[in-house]
């Protein structure tokens, strides 16, 4: 009788141990956590939630734009400047790059506004700013520029080179800039 039972027992162990479904078991690629479950479905992990694999849609990360370009008229106070404007993203710098001229390509120091506009200190204020109009980061223009002359040697506008620390959160944010002038 021992026997029989050990025997039954035994079959019913192999019997049933045979057909178990699989353990759940996680899988790490590429950053991403991936588990299978005791159906064998493979979901992925997104934060606390799980996503079947058939069901999941890769999520689009945008580029980064590391370079922008922008220009601004200035049509106030008998001027008409414009300011066009570079700024590179390089490891937590923004490096600019900025050209005020006449809007017309006129020869600086011939306009009307020329005496305005030659002091060093009174060329304006770049505004960085986000789709929103709020600031990120100002710059300010005093002294700073070179002349920028034609291949005739003419005055035609001043240009500003330069760097300024920002994090990379707040250069994607900028969407446009402003300019102040005391004009």
């Amino acid at each position: 009788m021992k026997t029989k039972i050990l025997f039954i027992t035994t079959l019913t162990l192999f019997t049933f141990s045979g057909c178990s479904k699989p353990e759940t078991k996680f899988y790490e690629k590429s950053g991403k956590t991936y588990f299978v479950d005791k159906d064998g479905d493979i979901f992925i992990i997104e934060g606390t939630s799980k996503v079947r694999i058939e069901d999941y849609v890769e999520p689009v990360i945008p580029i980064f734009n590391d370079y922008k370009t922008y220009t601004y008229e200035v049509k106030w106070n008998e001027l008409n400047l414009l300011y066009d404007t570079k700024i590179k993203y390089i490891d937590d710098d923004v490096s600019y790059q900025v050209r005020i001229k006449d809007i017309d390509g006129e020869q600086f120091d011939k306009t009307d506004y020329y005496e305005k506009v030659s002091d060093s200190s009174n060329r304006g204020i770049l505004k960085f700013v986000t789709s929103e109009g709020f600031d990120i980061y100002r710059l300010d223009l005093d002294g700073l520029g070179t002349k920028t002359l034609d291949d005739n040697s003419e005055l035609i506008g001043f240009t500003y080179t330069g760097s300024f620390s920002l994090s990379k959160e707040k250069f994607t944010l900028i969407e446009n800039f402003q300019v102040l002038t005391n004009f």
